[in-house]
């Protein structure tokens, strides 16, 4: 009969020999509130002022704003709210309207459509796959019009 001592070391002997250990977390400051760990795995990064939902976002941010400069693009916003479907009441409850919030739109100056509305999205290959997010981006274009880019 194992008693706990050893089903112990058995589960510590058998993750070592599986390669996979325990990882600390650090303890949190005194008075501090833990930060959640982000669904993707993404890091949160605060570039300009800004606080950007991952390091791929915030460095995308970087070449739009030189391009911005340089007179390529004009009128960048970030998180543009467009509304997919306005408030409805179901089932005696009123349901939010659907919205789809962007990370990037402006307005390009450069060949081959001067003018014309870019929407961009910084997207894991994980993200791409989400179900929600693939019918926001159907509705996207068949409520507005308007293509969105993947980065």
């Amino acid at each position: 009969m194992i008693n706990v001592f050893d089903e112990k070391w058995l589960e510590e002997h058998q993750r070592k020999m599986a390669g996979i250990q325990k990882k600390s977390v650090p303890a949190a400051p005194a008075g501090a509130t833990p930060l959640k760990r982000q669904k993707y795995g993404n890091k949160k990064v605060e570039f300009d002022g800004i606080l950007f939902d991952s390091t791929k976002e915030a460095v995308h941010y970087q070449e739009l704003k030189l391009l911005e400069r340089c007179g390529k693009i004009s009128d960048l916003t970030l998180q543009k709210v467009f509304e997919l479907a306005s408030a409805v009441y179901l089932h005696g409850r009123k349901k939010p309207a659907l919205r789809y919030v962007a990370d990037f739109v402006y307005v390009k100056k450069d060949d081959p459509y001067p003018g014309s509305i870019v929407i961009e999205d910084v997207k894991s290959k994980i993200t791409r796959q989400n179900r929600a997010y693939r019918i926001k981006i159907h509705l996207m274009k068949s409520v507005h019009g308007l293509d969105e880019e993947e980065i």
